[in-house]
């Protein structure tokens, strides 16, 4: 056994994954990135949640908003999602125009790797997903991590996992450089769920 393992949260991951599994299946090929790391350097973040959303084929619209003030939204939150009440079952469309949207905090998006800002797009649209198959685990952040994992987004969530960045949090503006550690799992956590996928 590995460093660390035995500390990993066995049972809720094989639980919550067993039933994503069972919604979305088990062989997901890792995502290609390439795309996805051109538009990062670019500053497309849109565009980054745009092919994202292809990926994971979710064909409704998602409003993307940019947010400067650091006092709006979940706190040391990089991205987030809200109105999920407007997604419609997966595969129709929302007949009355209405539709979630996902915040992307401006400045921490300016100097956070690109791994851990594409794995933080796919933890919000994996809630959208999960949502618009009317899943119990839509609210679950560790299902969600998980969801995102299976996806093909596992080596983004392990190589984004720490990082250090400049946040708008706090009353200490502008503020300090510091660590951020992002997602819901350990590394050893992300590394179990890999191997139960993989198997």
């Amino acid at each position: 056994m590995e460093p660390g393992m035995a500390t990993i949260r066995s049972k809720l991951i094989e639980d919550r994954l067993g039933k994503l599994i069972n919604m979305f299946g088990r062989m997901h090929d890792p995502v290609d990135v390439l795309e996805l790391i051109r538009l990062f350097e670019k500053h497309e973040f849109r565009g980054m949640v745009a092919v994202i959303k292809r990926q994971m084929r979710l064909s409704m619209p998602i409003r993307v908003c940019y947010v400067n003030d650091p006092r709006y939204g979940p706190e040391k939150c990089v991205a987030w999602v809200d109105g999920l009440n407007f997604v419609p079952f997966f595969g129709t469309q929302n007949i009355r125009g209405e539709m979630a949207s996902m915040y992307l905090r401006q400045h921490a998006l300016v100097d956070m790797p690109s791994p851990s800002l594409i794995f933080a797009i796919a933890h919000e649209l994996a809630h959208v997903l999960l949502t618009a198959f009317r899943s119990e685990l839509n609210t679950d952040e560790e299902a969600t991590d998980l969801l995102a994992i299976l996806l093909g987004y596992g080596t983004c969530y392990a190589a984004g996992k720490t990082y250090q960045c400049k946040y708008p949090f706090g009353a200490n503006f502008p503020f300090e450089r510091s660590e951020f550690t992002s997602g819901y799992l350990s590394i050893d956590e992300i590394i179990y769920a890999e191997m139960l996928i993989r198997r």
